[in-house]
């Protein structure tokens, strides 16, 4: 394990610059845009940019690592990242931004597919799953520095750009000067929509409606803090906390779905996820303290909604269809992703800014309702048929599920259709 971790600590390093860059900049884009007077419904598509980007790089992505390498990729789409942030700060005008957010997303989905399929080839089944949580905890730990870097200056100066420029500069020395040995790539074909639909319907629809209210948060969050008065200071404060609660409640919360019905575990965590995120809207930053405890519980019961359908769709598949399968259930919480920040738009726009908790609520809300349904429609799977909980990153690749050691051990195969 150590071996393994010494070997590929420049791509740790790579990754935890990088994550803290596109903490940064979603927080500062966000305050940015409502300083400069976006509408709220253009700040959305803006937003929403950014996740067409990552759908587009996702289909891309891999043939371009097939045909040019992992280096040259990286080292390019850290070099686009590093300047569309630039472009933000040099031209405040939102079709600019959008396009701007879209070559972004595209840009980091390739720096992601380079990061995971050299974590993948740097493990064995001895230490997948240990390098996975190290990846996790390198990825939420710069996410949350990323995001308190907000307050370090104005956002309507330059300096935060360009810190985010920098961060994502240097985060590609470590990668293109490493010595680490250059893995082979495949292009993984991803399972059909309609098919992965049969094998699970929850999972497909718990997914794409988690994608929803994580665009919904993360892309306007700052947006809102904005127009309800608060710093950038404590909007980065807020969205930390946000962060740290993932941190904590992230294994427990798979723990539990290890023990009981998942099914079960994603209807409560969803009723409470709504639960939380309303009774903040309902609080208000006014009551700050406790607006932070609530936003805490919030983003570890939202957070974990991703792993949780990923590893309940495993239960239905094979070893040998889990990362095919994977790839389409990032596909689908990014069709979510893509209409989330336009939603939240409109419900500030319609609802005003106490609408915009409360919305992402509703559509928590809507995700236990019908994983309680599921519940009534098929039997459960018997425990020693359930795969174990598989913690892994929000805006992943599918070769992040390769390092679930499951993928090459897991004998308990369970073929039947939801």
């Amino acid at each position: 394990m150590l071996k393994a971790i010494i070997t590929i600590w420049p791509l740790f390093l790579g990754i935890a610059l990088i994550q803290s860059g596109n903490g940064l900049q979603a927080s500062l884009l966000g305050v940015r845009a409502s300083l400069e007077g976006f509408g709220t419904l253009t700040t959305g598509i803006v937003i929403s940019g950014y996740y067409w980007g990552f759908l587009i790089g996702s289909q891309i992505g891999p043939k371009l690592v097939q045909q040019v390498g992992h280096v040259r990729v990286f080292g390019a789409f850290s070099a686009i990242a590093s300047s569309t942030i630039l472009m933000h700060s040099l031209f405040p005008d939102p079709f600019v931004w959008f396009f701007m957010r879209v070559f972004t997303g595209l840009s980091f989905s390739g720096i992601y597919l380079v990061a995971e399929s050299w974590l993948n080839n740097a493990s064995d089944n001895k230490n997948r799953g240990q390098i996975l949580s190290v990846y996790m905890i390198v990825q939420m730990g710069s996410l949350i520095v990323g995001q308190l870097l907000l307050g370090i200056s104005s956002p309507m100066e330059f300096h935060l750009f360009l810190l985010t420029s920098i961060i994502i500069s240097v985060a590609a020395a470590p990668i293109l000067i490493t010595a680490a040995k250059v893995p082979d790539f495949e292009v993984l074909e991803n399972m059909s929509l309609s098919k992965m639909y049969m094998i699970s319907p929850l999972a497909v629809v718990a997914i794409v409606l988690f994608g929803v209210t994580n665009a919904m948060f993360f892309g306007m969050f700052a947006v809102w803090t904005t127009q309800v008065g608060l710093s950038s200071q404590m909007t980065g404060i807020l969205f930390g906390c946000w962060t740290f609660g993932a941190v904590l409640l992230q294994w427990p919360i798979g723990k539990l779905s290890d023990i009981f019905d998942r099914r079960l575990i994603i209807t409560i965590t969803a009723f409470f996820a709504c639960a939380f995120v309303i009774i903040a809207g309902i609080i208000t930053p006014k009551n700050f303290y406790w607006f932070i405890f609530f936003l805490m519980l919030y983003g570890g019961t939202c957070n974990p909604m991703y792993s949780l359908c990923i590893s309940y769709a495993n239960d239905f598949l094979s070893p040998k269809q889990m990362t095919s399968a994977a790839g389409t259930l990032i596909f689908a919480s990014g069709l979510g992703m893509i209409i989330g920040p336009p939603i939240a738009s409109f419900s500030i726009r319609f609802f005003g800014l106490d609408g915009f908790l409360p919305v992402i609520g509703f559509v928590h809300f809507t995700l236990g309702a019908y994983a309680l349904w599921r519940m009534t429609q098929r039997a459960a799977i018997p425990q020693e048929g359930q795969g174990p909980f598989i913690a892994v990153p929000i805006k992943n690749t599918q070769i992040s599920v390769s390092l679930n050691p499951e993928i090459d051990q897991n004998s308990n195969i369970n073929e039947n259709n939801e």
